[in-house]
Order: structure tokens, then sequence, then C-alpha cells
């Protein structure tokens, strides 16, 4: 799971209450979950950065998925 893997990241604002809430989540990826929102989001954003950075831009295909 990712989630322990911030629970040390030095962040601040907003991102560090996003992390906060993740961090007391209890994994369960309910439609109602405020915090499972956020999980969400936050898979498909790491997902993309490691295919940017890993993926050349011919082999990506489509952008907007």
């Amino acid at each position: 799971m990712l989630v322990p893997l911030t629970r040390d990241l030095p962040l601040s604002g907003a991102v560090a209450k996003a992390r906060d809430t993740l961090t007391a989540w209890d994994f369960v990826l309910d439609k109602d979950s405020f915090p499972a929102g956020i999980y969400a989001m936050y898979q498909r954003r790491l997902l993309a950065n490691v295919r940017d950075r890993l993926v050349p831009a011919p082999g990506r295909g489509r952008q907007d998925q």
C-alpha cells in the first residue's frame, strides 16, 4: 500500500492535511468515503507521473485517459 509511505514526508498546508486524512483512512474504497476519493486521485496522479518519467512519449498512447 502506498499510503504509509507518505507518513513521514515533510508537507504543509492542504497537502499535509490530505496526507493526514489518508494515513487515518481505513483503506475501504467506499463511494461515500472522502479519504478514498483522495486516494483515488493520489493513485491516478502517481501513475501518470511514473508513466511520464518512464515511458517514451511515442509509447504512451492517448494522453486523455
